[in-house]
């Protein structure tokens, strides 16, 4: 099973997640300012550096920009990106080629059937398919659910 917290900002919030079942963190870094837990790439990278091995850190990231992408993620020392926006095919195939050593969650979010078609063209070029609710004003991380017969 894999449980992933997001929006850490401090190693105590990293280390009870982890202490509490979760194998995955999520560091918000180049999100819109009004994203309240968001994090800088310096500070992501002192917390990375004291995560377990075992965990996966994941860089959640808005940043349409695929060469930032990868410096930053290669900065923190993050073991996967989660694009999180609406990167076009073309950068989420530059962003396979060039950053291939770490693994690569596209985000679809789920506001109708959609976005099933949307998951099929992202595949390829993804590791996983992360399903998130989109409500108005904001794009993830809502704590609302989507209508699951669309994710089944």
């Amino acid at each position: 099973m894999i449980i992933k917290v997001c929006g850490i900002q401090t190693q105590e919030e990293a280390l009870g997640a982890v202490n509490a079942g979760a194998n995955n963190l999520g560091f918000l870094i180049g999100v819109p300012e009004y994203v309240e837990d968001k994090i800088s790439p310096e500070n992501a990278k002192q917390i990375i550096d004291t995560v377990p091995e075992t965990v996966r850190t994941v860089m959640v990231t808005h940043l349409l920009e695929v060469s930032e992408i990868v410096k930053i993620s290669a900065y923190t020392g993050a073991s996967a990106v989660q694009v999180h926006n609406d990167l076009n095919i073309e950068g989420m195939k530059q962003l396979r080629q060039d950053i291939n050593n770490i693994g690569i969650i596209k985000t679809v979010h789920v506001s109708d059937q959609t976005a099933v078609e949307e998951a099929k063209i992202y595949e390829p070029y993804s590791d996983m398919i992360l399903l998130d609710t989109k409500v108005k004003g904001r794009i993830g991380g809502t704590g609302q659910t989507h209508d699951w017969d669309i994710s089944k």
